[in-house]
């Protein structure tokens, strides 16, 4: 069949209508083919396990291992090291605990250096400190002494996770203008260049700096090739993408606990980290750009390249430049022009869902944070602490895509949030028993692993195009200084229920202000600010839309014919061919 026998079985005897569907546009040249699956597979999975991997292994450099001021001259002593600090090193009030920042006050009482007497005073750790080695070769704190008055290795745990939230801030917004490519490659030079600016200096404040600078990537560097994957996907994958890219990211976590168990050395740790950026340069000729994003700039040409490209990866044989560069066209002058974030405040709607969203996310992501930095729940062995709590998260992943796919968005919330604050209910009884707790904590990580998982996909899915990267980048803002607190919640000295009374509290607003967001099952991803606003009409709060009656709902779903032409145009369509 030639080419004009095709347009004319397309097109022929269809009403014409405006072109207002990228998805079905999409559908044309494939939205759930080959192409898809090396996205999915190939770039964000290998990603994933990186992200992974490079956001828990920090936990293992910031240890602190249990310490005590070094007393010199053990050596001239017959004495064992346990009688050495005995008599060297006090208790803490009413403990059998060493104390980790003072010491007795020693003095030689021969030139020889072999009497000495003991006072009741004490002083300062002058000669530094000697740390318990039996789980790490070395950490941050015990290779820079950066205990008791010389600084806390736990700052660097926050400065971090200040550093993600200004980064996740900054790079979505330069990444809806600038692109996705070119930022993710601006982000893993960052990873490359502050790594190794950071594992050789040991001035505290400029060690703090540079770990505010790298921490720029965590979550940036997720959600740009996240982005990009979901913006080419069939409506009904992007739940089992987003699941699949999770279940690799909680892969990389396990990894870290074997890793750091088999390198207990922070710098080292540090070192492997690099190793992932360098590969990913490879992806340079496999990331795409969004098409999504290339039609919201007018760039019609690269996105007709791109879109021929899907179609032959796919096996799309019948798909033309020229008519796709009529119907990209016809997409183009309803596109967006050049805006910034804030009009989405110029929609009411639009304007409450992220509002919502921006309390939503800091509440969920510091019920998270606390229980990810509680690996010393089994303090003897913080590796297979941590391992249990990152596995405990895998089956959350097949959870979270069966009531997202079933259930649909906003029953997910529901269930999620419920099931998780029972457990933390249930964590108020079980802090005098480590291993009970470690499963109670293991399952309260795996219902909000799949809470966030929902949260990530309905953000994805209810911010329009030109400002997809914002939205989720804000998300991810609010998200990740809230978990910049939970080191302080951990640490509070409130008693060991204290964190859980707060994580109910968290739990019960996001219940409420998830109320608000709309039900997007099966709806496809808005491309206009317009369409962002009508998300969800049709679908009341008091009805429940799920797998199986979604086909009452419909909302605005497109199809081929949404792409169909006059008959006035055909002989102009066929002019190019």
């Amino acid at each position: 069949m030639d080419t004009e026998s095709k347009m004319d079985d397309r097109f022929e005897g269809k009403k014409p209508r405006t072109v207002d569907g990228f998805d079905a546009l999409l559908d044309i040249v494939g939205s759930r083919g080959r192409y898809q699956r090396r996205l999915i597979y190939y770039v964000l999975s290998p990603i994933c396990v990186f992200i992974g991997y490079n956001t828990c292994q920090i936990l293992f450099q910031v240890a602190v291992p249990d310490h005590w001021c070094h007393v010199p001259g053990r050596e001239n002593t017959t004495l064992s090291e346990k009688e050495w600090m005995d008599l060297t090193i006090p208790r803490i009030s009413n403990t059998t605990q060493y104390s980790q920042c003072s010491r007795y006050l020693l003095k030689w009482t021969d030139e020889a250096n072999s009497t000495f007497e003991i006072s009741g005073e004490t002083e300062r750790c002058v000669d530094g400190w000697d740390f318990d080695q039996g789980q790490f070769w070395a950490t941050v704190a015990s290779t820079n002494g950066w205990v008791c008055e010389q600084g806390s290795a736990h700052n660097i745990l926050t400065i971090n996770m200040v550093g993600n939230a200004v980064g996740t801030f900054i790079f979505p917004m330069l990444a809806d203008r600038l692109g996705r490519r070119p930022i993710f490659y601006a982000l893993l030079s960052n990873h490359l260049v502050f790594t190794l600016a950071y594992i050789w200096m040991p001035m505290y404040n400029l060690h703090m700096i540079f770990r505010f600078l790298r921490g720029f990537i965590e979550l940036t560097i997720y959600l740009i090739p996240h982005i990009t994957v979901m913006e080419v996907l069939d409506p009904e994958d992007r739940a089992k993408a987003t699941t699949i890219g999770w279940v690799f990211w909680i892969l990389g976590m396990c990894m870290t606990s074997l890793i750091a168990w088999i390198i207990p050395h922070w710098q080292y740790l540090a070192m492997s980290s690099l190793i992932a950026p360098v590969f990913g340069f490879l992806y340079w000729n496999h990331l795409p750009e969004s098409p999504r994003w290339l039609l919201s700039k007018g760039r019609l040409d690269d996105c007709t390249d791109l879109m021929l490209k899907i179609s032959e990866i796919n096996g799309k044989k019948d798909v033309s430049r020229v008519e796709l560069e009529k119907l990209l066209l016809d997409l183009s002058d309803q596109r967006e022009k050049e805006v910034s974030f804030l009009k989405v405040f110029s929609y009411s709607k639009l304007r409450l869902r992220s509002i919502m969203i921006s309390i939503l996310s800091p509440s969920l992501y510091l019920v998270y944070g606390i229980t990810m930095f509680g690996i010393n729940v089994l303090p003897d062995n913080q590796f297979l602490s941590h391992f249990i709590l990152s596995a405990s998260e895998l089956p959350s992943n097949g959870l979270g895509l069966v009531l997202l796919h079933y259930t649909g968005r906003r029953m997910a919330c529901y269930i999620t949030f419920i099931t998780t604050a029972i457990w933390c209910v249930v964590a108020l009884f079980c802090t005098h028993d480590q291993w009970l707790m470690v499963v109670v904590l293991a399952l309260i990580k795996f219902f909000i692993t799949t809470a966030l998982l929902v949260m990530y996909v309905i953000t994805a899915e209810i911010f329009p195009t030109p400002v997809r990267s914002s939205g989720l980048g804000i998300m991810g803002l609010t998200g990740q200084v809230a978990m910049a607190i939970a080191p302080s919640v951990l640490n509070a000295g409130l008693g060991p229920t204290f964190q859980y009374w707060i994580m109910l509290g968290l739990l019960g607003v996001s219940l409420l202000t998830s109320l608000t967001l709309p039900e997007t099952l099966g709806l496809p991803l808005p491309q206009t600010f317009q369409e962002a606003e009508d998300m969800g009409k049709g679908r009341p709060l008091t009805t429940w839309v799920h797998h199986w009656n979604q086909h009452k709902y419909p909302g605005r779903k497109y199809s081929k014919v949404d792409l169909s032409v006059s008959p006035e145009e055909i002989s102009k369509l066929r002019a190019g061919f």
